[in-house]
């Protein structure tokens, strides 16, 4: 390919790339993932090519954040705090990070490093937390494919030593950040759990690919002193379980990898200025395996595992699971009431037992259905005496019938002073007197009246034959 045509052709890609990269989310994310990967294999068509527009857009970058640095204006930070500027600089990591070895573009590595460096000193406050993973997670890529030893631990540790993980929260998250697609946190966002959760997770990720990256070197020990030491400071002041124990787990790999770099290098013959025999001892242990490699190993495939159910939109694997509101199903009224009796807890589940209890609950409704109906015919024959007594002798001996079963009901009726006179004068009946204990249940008597059956003149009391005495007499 001609080398004008190519180079019009990578320009228009990265200029397209800058355009559709602007705006990120879980969806447009791995569309932005393959068009870096696609202009990585397009820029290692021609290295010379290759490194004149990485010059030049690297440059670029670098002078973006000079002016954000200079220029003492209110949102001049966002110039450089946007995801345009984080793609293209994950973008040149890539490619520096794949075309090796490579004598060309080795001059490009260190002023990349020093932009990304510079970006993340520009703010360091913990709203910008996110943005400091993307940009560490970038220079960690850079320095396991290209070799370059690049300090990122103090930016990781850093976050441990600024960020309270102590501290209640005064919100209740229902599901975790998702620091992939952020760049920048929002207040409320800082006093939730999920924020202190998420921190840890992101600096467990970046710590411990950091340091398996430099798990094989020969200066190991003197790279994870530091770390060891303020890892150790950390887990004393730290007191909440889910955040110190992956902490922990991971200050024990670096430990027994720290104590096998100084056996083994407490063997070798050659000089630490060797560079080749350096290498080829690194090279060596790097086939058999550290004890952090390994444990990098296993832990990225679990994480693995919980981003496909993610993605899927199943139940994160967390220690403490989320609640969850469960719908009560609705029972038809009919239905409590119907089947109240049958499970009861308190009395047993065999067959004969609920047959009785059903038995016994239908001879309870006909027992107060009849005596609902005594009721009834006892309120009737009260009407009717009263009524009979008014009238003449026939009626008053019903009447004293009525009396009677009001005795045996337990209700008191006033009789007319002139039934009670004609009483006292023949002498049939004695005296009775009564008085009125309950004005409401009077009242209630006093306003019935007999009920006309039909066009019949006729007194319901007949109808009933509650006057066979008086007929006899």
């Amino acid at each position: 390919m001609p080398k004008a045509r190519l180079e019009f052709i990578l320009k228009q890609m990265y200029l397209a790339f800058v355009r559709n990269s602007k705006f990120t989310s879980v969806t447009t994310l791995p569309l932005i993932n393959f068009m870096q990967r696609s202009i990585t294999e397009m820029f290692a068509v021609n290295v010379a090519v290759t490194y004149q527009h990485g010059f030049v857009y690297i440059r670029q970058l670098a002078i973006h954040l000079r002016n954000a640095i200079t220029v003492k204006e209110k949102d001049t930070h966002q110039s450089v705090y946007n995801w345009q500027y984080i793609h293209c600089l994950t973008l040149w990591c890539r490619v520096l990070g794949t075309i090796q070895p490579c004598d060309a573009l080795q001059p490009l590595i260190y002023p990349l490093v020093q932009t990304a460096i510079g970006i993340m000193k520009l703010i360091p406050s913990e709203r910008y937390y996110p943005l400091r993973f993307h940009v560490v997670r970038a220079l960690n890529l850079l320095s396991e494919s290209s070799g370059t030893f690049i300090p990122l631990l103090p930016f990781i540790l850093e976050i441990l030593e600024h960020t309270n993980f102590n501290k209640k929260n005064s919100a209740v998250s229902m599901k975790p950040i998702n620091f992939t697609v952020i760049l920048k946190l929002s207040k409320p966002q800082i006093k939730e759990r999920a924020f202190t959760d998420g921190v840890i997770e992101q600096v467990c990720d970046l710590l411990l690919d950091h340091m398996q990256i430099h798990s094989q070197c020969i200066g190991f020990p003197e790279l994870a002193l530091p770390a060891i030491i303020q890892l150790k400071k950390f887990l004393k002041s730290c007191k909440v379980t889910n955040h110190s124990k992956p902490i922990k787990l991971i200050l024990d790999k670096i430990q027994e990898n720290f104590a096998m770099i100084t056996r083994k290098r407490e063997t070798v013959a050659f000089s630490i200025a060797d560079s080749q025999a350096v290498s080829k001892w690194e090279k060596n242990l790097k086939e058999q395996s550290t004890p952090l490699i390994k444990h990098y190993v296993s832990y990225k495939k679990k994480r693995q595992e919980e981003l496909l159910r993610e993605e899927a939109g199943k139940e994160r694997l967390i220690d403490d699971e989320l609640p969850t509101i469960e719908k009560q199903r609705k029972q038809k009224k009919q239905d409590k009431v119907e089947f109240s009796d049958l499970f009861n807890s308190t009395g047993s589940d065999s067959e004969d037992d609920i047959l009785e209890r059903a038995e016994r609950k239908l001879q309870k409704k006909n027992t107060q259905h009849d005596s609902d109906e005594d009721d009834y015919l006892s309120d009737l024959d009260i009407g009717s005496s009263e009524d009979d007594m008014s009238g003449d002798e026939e009626d008053g001996e019903s009447d004293e019938e009525g009396g009677e079963s009001d005795e045996d009901g337990g209700e008191i009726v006033e009789e007319d002073e002139g039934s009670d006179e004609e009483e006292k004068g023949t002498g049939k009946n004695k005296n009775r007197s009564k008085s009125l204990t309950n004005g409401k249940m009077k009242g209630k008597k006093e306003q019935r009246k007999p009920i006309d059956v039909g066009d019949d003149d006729e007194d319901v009391v007949e109808d009933f034959h509650f006057s066979s005495d008086s007929d006899e007499n």
